[in-house]
């Protein structure tokens, strides 16, 4: 049985420093392509809090002694699904094993913040991810499913 190969519509690579003003910035570049590739609203809306979530947390603990370092990042459109893989050359970090601390109603934001609820988002918002450690990098891979409310699927 033959592999069946994924077919992408568009692939686009972005550079910067992990620094979160400089890198941030890559976020303006992907709504356009996004727009550009009539991806729903919500959809970017979404993929906006994975893209400054996934930023951050890179600026912030990837490259210790403020010494920043490179990011890249790539995105892939399908035609029911968009890849967004994150390449740094930091410390080794695997958020799927990160364990954040449980939540409940009694907890105020500012118990929240501390301690992962913004893998927990990013975790909800996608359909798969994945991570490797290979060539000295982190290699983190999120995927997004598109279903009805994509324009490209819509009448």
């Amino acid at each position: 049985m033959k592999k069946s190969e994924t077919t992408y519509k568009s692939n686009y690579i972005f550079h910067s420093v992990a620094i979160y003003d400089k890198a941030i910035k890559i976020t303006h570049d992907i709504n356009k392509v996004l727009e550009k590739e009539n991806i729903d609203k919500n959809y970017i809306n979404n993929i906006n809090l994975i893209l400054e979530e996934i930023i951050l947390n890179i600026c912030n603990y990837a490259y210790p002694n403020n010494d920043p370092g490179p990011l890249e990042l790539e995105l892939k459109i399908t035609k029911d699904t968009i890849y967004i893989t994150f390449k740094d050359q930091g410390i080794p970090f695997n958020p799927l094993e990160y364990k954040s601390k449980p939540i409940s109603g009694n907890d105020s934001i500012e118990d929240i913040l501390p301690g992962g609820l913004g893998i927990v988002l990013v975790k909800q918002f996608s359909k798969k991810i994945d991570y490797q450690y290979s060539n000295n990098k982190n290699i983190l891979t999120i995927s997004i499913g598109l279903d009805k409310l994509n324009k490209n699927n819509s009448k």
